[in-house]
Order: C-alpha cells, then structure tokens, then sequence
C-alpha cells in the first residue's frame, strides 16, 4: 500500500485510525486520535502504543483505555487489520480502529446497578413478588411471597401462578394473564382470594407487568402481592360487578333492541310486494345501522375512551362535555388546571387517578342530562398541593339526597372515591340543583409519553 493509498484509507476510516509499525510505534494516524488524545498529532507520532493504551495489549475483548495528554483516560474499544507492505513503514504493520465507548460502558454500569438493585429488593425486599414464565408458572417467589403463600419458596416453583387462587376467583386472572403473556395487555391488576396452604382464606390485591426481552417479544411477568382488607377488596368487586352490569343493561336495551327492529325490517323488505317498497326498506335499514353503529362507538368511548390513555384527563374531559353539548344541547363550562413541568404542558396523573376523575364527571353529566333537567353544568378541575380537586355542578332540580334518590351512579362515585381513600361532598336540593366535589388523592406522576 502506497503512502497515498494510506492517506486516502485514514481519511474514509468510519472511525479514528492509526498505524502502529512492527515496534509497536505509531506511524500514522487520522486527525480524530489527536482530538481523542487532546494532543497534536506530530507529538503522537513515534510514540510506543502503550504510552497511549496503558494497558499495552491487542485483545479487542479487553476493557481498555486511551490515555490523554492531560492524563485523563476513557474506554475505547479497537479493531485491528495487519498490513504486510506500508511504504515507509517497517512491516507487518497494524491498522487500529479506536472507538470511544464510554456512553455504552455507562449504560451498562446502570443496567448492572439497576440490575443488582432489583435482585436485593426481589430477595430481601418486604413486598411478595415472584416471576411467572411463558406458560403460567412461577419462576421465582422471594421470601415474602412465600410467607404470604403460607408456603417454602422452593414449594412454589414451578407450580401454576394460578394454584393459590379460589376457584370462583381465578377464571378473570387466568385469562387476563393469558392475554398478557401472549403481549395483548402491558400488565393486570385483580382482586382474589388467595387460599394459603391449612385452608386459610386471604383477600390479596395482585399486580402484574409484562417483562419483554431484548427483541420487544413477551418474555416473563412480574407479579406484586399485597394483602387487601375483605371490605376493600369486595368494594372493588362490587363496583366492577355493578359496572358490568350497567354496561349488559345499555348493549341490551340500546344495541340489542336495534338488532332486533332491524331484523324485522329486513324480513318485511324481503316480503315487500314491489322493487321500490324493497328499496325504500333497505335505505331505512341503513340508517338504523348508521345510528346502531354510533351508538357502539358511544359505548366503547365511555367504557374506556381514547383520548384518556393518548392525551390524558384534559382532553378527555372537554371531548366528554363536547359530547354532552352535541347530544343533550346543554350549556358545559369546563374549566381544568393540572400542573405542568416549568409550566410546559399538564403532566399525567397515576392512571387510577385520572380514570375516577372521569368517569366522576362521566356519571354527573349524564345524571344531570338524563334525570336533574339541567340547563347548565360548570366542571371544574383543578390540582392543589398532593390532592386533585373535581367538581362538578349543574343547576337541575336536585333530589333527596337522604334516600335512594341518588341510585346507582352516585353509589359507584362514592366507592370510586373511597378506594382511592378520597373525600366526597354532595350538596343538592329541589330547584336549587346539585353539586358534588372529590378530593382525590394524588399518586405517583406519569412520565409523560407524548
């Protein structure tokens, strides 16, 4: 290789290159070694090349370290190609590629660290965690997952994550681990009961997230147990019960009444006695679909609308009295301040959180369209220091607040609050209207992914 062929190679090298003669000496090199080396590159030239890498060895698996004119050293990685003929170069002579790695050391210094963290807090730590592999069985329980379990941990290895469950309990979790195993669901969260080993009965809150593996496939899951109160735990029962069956009552009365008018208009047009008639009834066919399908999309908003998981609790809300302005003609004022970074944008709330201040300002719109008359609704809310402040009030005609006036939907505002250990206050009265106000306790903020 000629002297220009050499200038030519240093120059297109993707990354900082020198030469090394067979003494060990350096002959060439690129610009970048001197701006690595933070010395010029005529005094690196000649130089023994472990005056540069201490370490004075080739081993490309080796952790080595360039040496800077100020002292300092970073890691570097470096790749080696043997030339036998390098005019004006004793031979064979080395090509040394040099990469500067300290960025990918760091983050491998972090993933070890954060690593060894979660393996003490696993093993010594007092909340009862154990992993689950791909086929639903326990890979590890630490201790305090064994003490709740009543059982050794080595007892529980292998055995189903499921086995410690009550019958009448385990269908729901088994299928949504099911589903979280093959990558549907990102995690879970259920109550049961666990039956631990002499027949005891324990009412245990279970959480657990999905560990994916370096190509992003469903790899393990980690489960959290922690001991529930009974009165805690069936309250959530309850309320997600009570919630199932609204939802039966609102596909039954609205989705299924319409499949079943459509049904009975199909057939008619089909036994129509001319063209025109037969027409006439498949166009109003297709406007009830129309109105059907609307009315599904309506459905799945309010069991879990988009806006509340992509753009969080302030657009949710506003698309949520948009809706009611569309749907009822009322007048919604909505006023809602949440907290941003630097004033930047609001931040998210912990999930539970944002889905009962919605789903509280979900449930007093529509008692305030449907069953108070109102005319105009103010909702506002607003985030002080530790709590989120929801209010919602409409000027209806109110009800008696002392029987079972309120029904339903203010039962479920109430266990919603409770379970998130919040305050509820109500004020109504005939022609006076009704307001009701939530202090949420606030949780852990959300990293932001928007």
């Amino acid at each position: 290789m000629t002297a220009d062929q050499l200038a030519a190679l240093l120059q297109l090298a993707p990354d900082p290159t020198l030469v090394l003669d067979r003494h060990g000496r350096v002959a060439a090199l690129d610009p970048r070694v001197a701006e690595l080396a933070r010395e010029p590159a005529g005094d690196l030239l000649g130089r023994p090349f472990d005056a540069l890498i201490p370490q004075g060895v080739l081993d490309p698996d080796a952790r080595l370290t360039l040496r800077r004119g100020d002292g300092s050293e970073f890691p570097v990685e470096i790749s080696v190609r043997v030339l036998d003929a390098l005019d004006g170069v004793a031979s064979p002579a080395l090509v040394l590629a040099l990469r500067d790695v300290t960025l990918r050391r760091a983050r491998a210094a972090k993933l070890r660290d954060a690593g060894e963290r979660f393996r003490r807090l696993f093993e010594d730590g007092p909340v009862a965690m154990a992993l689950i592999e791909e086929d639903g069985r326990v890979a590890e329980a630490n201790d305090a997952y064994a003490r709740l379990a009543g059982a050794a941990a080595a007892e529980l290895r292998e055995r189903a994550f499921g086995q410690l469950v009550h019958p009448d309990d385990a269908e729901a979790g088994e299928r949504l681990l099911g589903r979280m195993l093959a990558g549907e669901l990102p995690g879970f969260a259920v109550d049961a009961r666990w039956i631990r080993r002499g027949g005891e009965t324990l009412w245990v809150h279970v959480t657990v997230s999905l560990i994916r593996d370096e190509d992003g496939a469903p790899s393990q899951g980690l489960a959290v147990v922690q001991k529930a109160s009974e009165r805690a735990a069936r309250a959530r029962l309850q309320a997600a019960e009570a919630e199932r069956a609204r939802w039966a009552r609102e596909l039954h009365d609205e989705t299924l009444q319409g499949l079943a008018a459509l049904h009975v208009l199909l057939s008619s047009g089909e036994r129509a006695p001319t063209i025109e008639l037969t027409r006439q009834r498949i166009a109003l066919a297709q406007e009830q679909i129309e109105g059907a399908m609307d009315n599904l999309r309506g459905l799945i908003n309010d069991l879990r609308p988009a806006a509340l998981d992509e753009l969080g609790l302030e657009a949710s809300v506003r698309d949520l009295a948009a809706r009611m302005q569309v749907s009822y003609g009322i007048d919604v004022e909505t006023t809602v301040a949440l907290r941003g970074a630097d004033g930047g944008a609001p931040r998210r709330l912990a999930a539970d959180v944002e889905t009962t201040a919605y789903r509280i300002v979900q449930e007093c719109l529509s008692n305030a369209a449907r069953h108070a008359g109102a005319t105009q609704i103010a909702v506002e809310i607003v985030e002080a220091p530790a709590l989120l402040r929801v209010r919602v009030r409409d000027d209806g005609c109110g009800f008696d607040a002392s029987g079972d006036a309120g029904g339903y939907g203010l039962r479920a505002i109430r266990e919603r609050v409770d379970l998130l250990a919040g305050e509820l206050t109500l004020r109504t009265a005939a022609d006076e209207g009704t307001e009701i106000v939530a202090a949420l306790p606030l949780g852990a903020p959300v990293e932001s992914t928007r």
